[in-house]
C-alpha cells in the first residue's frame, strides 16, 4: 500500500507535518481578501473576441487525437491567443491564417491534449536530493549518476538513488565508494530501501521505506524553503518531459502542514511548466479554517477546489464520513474519498448516498484497483467518478466488474512517492488490466486526458482538442494508436497556454 492513502500513514505524516512546519506568518497572502472572494467566478471562458481574428498559430502534418467524441481526429488545428481557434480539415484552420500566422509542420509527430494526472501526492523526495536512474541499464550506470549528485550536494545531505527493478547496486561498501559523505540509499519508485550506505544505515536505523526517513528530513522546513522549492520545481519539469501539462497534488498538508500550499504557490508563480491544481487534506480543517479558504480559490494556472478525505477504519468512521461529506458540498467543496478495500468502498459509497448532496464529477472515489460490478453501477447512479491510483508493481483484483466499468468517468494516478508518473505508462498498464480491470484503449487514453481534466474541474478548459478551450498539447514522436504499446511512443515537447513549456 502506498504510504501516502494509508489512513494510518496519512495521521502519522500530519502530526510530523505539525511537529516541523516553521511558524506562518500572521499575514498570509492566502487569506480570503487577498485571493478569494466570497463567490468564486467560474473557470475562465475564451469568449468569441478571444477567439475572432487571424490564428497565431496552425498546426497540422500529423495525427491530431482530439479525444472529443464529436470529432476524435483531425488535420489541423488553429491556435489564437492561448486557445484553440478552430479543429478539423486543414481548409478550415487555414481560414483563419493571417499575414504572420506561423504554420507549425508536425512531420508526421502525433499531436495529443495535454496529459492530465489527476492523483500526485508532493513526493517524500523533496527533502532531499532525489537521484533519478530510473532508465538506467546497469546497476553500473545507476551508481554513476550517484556518484555524480554526491560530487555536486552538500556534505550530509541525504542522497535517495531512484532506480527500476533488477538495477540496484548491491552492498554498502560500493555505495560508500560513491558518496562517501552523505548518507545514500537506494529506492524502488515506491520508496522501499533497497540498500543503504554505511551513513544511511547507521542513522536510519534499518529504515526499510524512506517515509521512515520523514521525522528526521522534515526539520528542514523549519529553516529555508529554497531548496524544496527547487526539488519541487527539478520534479515539474521532469513530470511535463513525459507530456503532462496539467497535475493535480492531493491531499496538501500531509507532508509540512499549511506550507505546502505555500510551497505549491511558490513554485506556481515564477513560470511553471505546467498547471496546477491540488485537493487539501480535511484533516486539517483547523488549519485551512484559518486561513479562511474559499472553494475554487486561484485561477487556471493554480486552482484549489476540493477536499481529500481519508477513509477512517474505526467504528463509526461511515456516519462521519456522511456528515463530512455534506458540510463539504454545502460549502462548495468538491470531495474525493480514499479506500483501500471493497469494504471502505461500499462504506464510502453509502455516505455519499447518505450524505444528502449533490455531486459533481470532481467528486468521487480514489482506489487501489477498481470496484466490484455492483459498487460501480453505484459509483454511476451518484455522479461520481473514479479515481485508479496503482503503484509501479499493482496486484490484479480478484472480482473484476463483469461489465468493465463503461459509463463511470475514471482518472489515472499514480501513488509512487518518489517522483513524477508516465501517462502512457499507466495507460498501458490500464488496458492490460493492471488496475484491476482491463480499460478499453479510447477510455484508458480518456484516463489521462478528457475524464482526468473533469476529475479536477477543469474539463471545459482542458483535456481535448476543441474551440475555445487552452491550447495545451503534448507532442509524441509517433501516433500511439499503431504502437502497441502505449509506453513506446516517446513525448518530444508540450505547449500551455499555446507556449512552448518543454522541448525534448
Amino acid at each position: 500500500m502506498c504510504i501516502v492513502c494509508g489512513s494510518g500513514s496519512a495521521h502519522l505524516l500530519r502530526a510530523i507535518a505539525r511537529t516541523h512546519a516553521a511558524p506562518r506568518p500572521s499575514a498570509s497572502r492566502f487569506v480570503a481578501h487577498v485571493v478569494a472572494p466570497p463567490v468564486m467566478p467560474p473557470l475562465d471562458p475564451a469568449s468569441e473576441a478571444d477567439l475572432s481574428g487571424p490564428a497565431d498559430v496552425i498546426l497540422r502534418g500529423g495525427p491530431i487525437l482530439t479525444m472529443s467524441a464529436a470529432t476524435p481526429s483531425a488535420e489541423a488545428v488553429a491556435v489564437r491567443a492561448g486557445r484553440i481557434q478552430a479543429v478539423g480539415s486543414e481548409a478550415a484552420a487555414y481560414a483563419h491564417r493571417g499575414r504572420l500566422t506561423r504554420i507549425v509542420d508536425l512531420r508526421g509527430r502525433a499531436l495529443l491534449p495535454g496529459f492530465v494526472n489527476a492523483h500526485w501526492h508532493l513526493p517524500f523526495t523533496l527533502l532531499c536530493e532525489w537521484v533519478d536512474a530510473t532508465g538506467a541499464d546497469s546497476p553500473a550506470a545507476a551508481l554513476a549518476a550517484l556518484a555524480e549528485a554526491a560530487r555536486g550536494a552538500a556534505p550530509g545531505e541525504w542522497l535517495v538513488l531512484g532506480v527500476s527493478a533488477g538495477m540496484a547496486p548491491a552492498g554498502a561498501a560500493v555505495l560508500d565508494a560513491a558518496a562517501p559523505t552523505h548518507p545514500a540509499v537506494v529506492a524502488d519508485p515506491d520508496g522501499a530501501i533497497l540498500a543503504a550506505n554505511t551513513l544511511a544505515a547507521a542513522a536510519g536505523e534499518g529504515a526499510a521505506h524512506i517515509s521512515a526517513l520523514v521525522p528526521r528530513l522534515a526539520a528542514r522546513f523549519a529553516g529555508s524553503a529554497e531548496p524544496t522549492q527547487r526539488r519541487l520545481t527539478a520534479l515539474l519539469r521532469q513530470t511535463a518531459a513525459l507530456g503532462v501539462t496539467c497535475l493535480r497534488v492531493c491531499g496538501l498538508g500531509t507532508l509540512s502542514g499549511a506550507n505546502d500550499l505555500d510551497l505549491l504557490r511558490a513554485v506556481a508563480e515564477p513560470s511553471p511548466p505546467l498547471r496546477l491544481r491540488a485537493t487539501l487534506d480535511a484533516a486539517l480543517h483547523q488549519e485551512w479554517s484559518a486561513l479562511r479558504l474559499s472553494p475554487g480559490f486561484g485561477d487556471d494556472a493554480f486552482r484549489v477546489d476540493t477536499l481529500s478525505i481519508w477513509f477512517d477504519p474505526d467504528a463509526g468512521a461511515a456516519p462521519r464520513l456522511g456528515a463530512d461529506l455534506r458540510r463539504a458540498r454545502d460549502a462548495g467543496w468538491g470531495v474525493t474519498v480514499h479506500a483501500n478495500d471493497d469494504a471502505q468502498v461500499e462504506q464510502a459509497l453509502a455516505a455519499f448516498a447518505g450524505s444528502g448532496a449533490a455531486f459533481d464529477r470532481r467528486c468521487g472515489l480514489e482506489c487501489r484497483r477498481a470496484p466490484l460490478a455492483a459498487q460501480t453501477v453505484a459509483l454511476d447512479g451518484l455522479g461520481l467518478s473514479l479515481g485508479l491510483t496503482a503503484s509501479h508493481d499493482p496486484v490484479p483484483m480478484d472480482n473484476a466488474p463483469s461489465g468493465g466499468l463503461s459509463g463511470v468517468p475514471v482518472s489515472l494516478g499514480l501513488d509512487a512517492a518518489t517522483g513524477p508518473s508516465a501517462p502512457l505508462r499507466m495507460v498501458r498498464n490500464a488496458e492490460a488490466g493492471e488496475f484491476g480491470v482491463a480499460l478499453a484503449p479510447v477510455q484508458a487514453l480518456a484516463a489521462v486526458t478528457i475524464d482526468a481534466a473533469h476529475r479536477c474541474g477543469a474539463g471545459d478548459i482542458l483535456g481535448s482538442i476543441e474551440r475555445g478551450k487552452y491550447a495545451d498539447f503534448a507532442f509524441l514522436d509517433s501516433d500511439p494508436r499503431g504502437a502497441g504499446d502505449y509506453a513506446a511512443p516517446r513525448c518530444v515537447g508540450t505547449w500551455v497556454n499555446g507556449l512552448e513549456a518543454f522541448r525534448a
